[in-house]
């Protein structure tokens, strides 16, 4: 597929497609092939599709209620990145056995409520965080940190739409404008 303009082809095409397609890449028609992540591209998906794969890090805290966060690779070992709580019927699956360590797929929501908690700290409440799609036994590591920097870019340059559109960046307004 090659067009830049003519968005509502290009969808059409794709639902012709022998495979599933979860997206959209535009890249520049005179940048040279870059490998590895080039900064260049701008990739789009539907907001219900775009999701992120971290190590799930989860400990007990002193009143034994199961802490969660998530972790990105950095080089050769793993680093926080963020804060999460699953829905309550996985929390009460979880509780049997931590996940702890295990590679899992996430979305991030802008409306899910996520409860911080640090040590020797009250709890707050924040709005946005991830949420789980499923556990990635096919990997054996999480996101690179210089790959949620590459998605987080993506993601501020189409929440910076979203803001001005004040709503989600979704199919119907790529094919209209």
């Amino acid at each position: 597929m090659e067009r830049a303009y003519g968005l509502h082809l290009v969808f059409d095409m794709m639902t012709k497609l022998g495979h599933n397609s979860d997206g959209i890449i535009w890249t520049p028609v005179k940048c040279p092939y870059v490998p590895g992540i080039c900064d260049k591209l701008l990739k789009w998906k539907p907001p219900e599709m775009t999701t992120a794969d971290f190590r799930i890090n989860a400990k007990w805290s002193k009143e034994h209620k199961p802490i969660y966060y998530l972790e990105v690779l950095s080089h050769v070992t793993y680093k926080f990145y963020d804060h999460f709580q699953p829905e309550p019927d996985i929390a009460t699956k979880w509780k049997e056995h931590l996940p702890d360590g295990r590679i899992a797929e996430f979305r991030y929501d802008p409306d899910w409520k996520v409860t911080i908690v640090e040590q020797g700290y009250a709890p707050m409440t924040r709005k946005g965080g991830w949420r789980f799609v499923r556990f990635r036994d096919d990997k054996d590591a999480a996101n690179d940190e210089i790959d949620m920097v590459y998605q987080k870019n993506n993601f501020l340059l189409i929440w910076i739409i979203y803001v001005q559109l004040g709503k989600p960046v979704k199919k119907d307004y790529l094919s209209h404008h």
